[in-house]
């Protein structure tokens, strides 16, 4: 995935299946796991370091 459409998930709940392909993409350096969000209920929040050290929040149902 490119760094772009990476950038505009910011925020957004991200199904199984992008979360994949952000995982794979050549422009992330780091995932972390940071356990379960208190913005939004019942997801679990995760930032996504791109590889010019941008942070990206993600929150997925998992």
């Amino acid at each position: 995935m490119k760094r772009e459409n990476i950038l505009e998930l910011e925020g957004k709940i991200v199904e199984k299946e992008i979360f994949q392909e952000i995982f794979e993409s050549e422009e992330v350096m780091n995932f972390q796991n940071c356990g379960a969000s208190g913005l939004k209920k019942g997801y679990v929040w995760f930032i996504v370091t791109l590889i010019d050290s941008t942070e990206v929040n993600l929150y997925s149902a998992e």
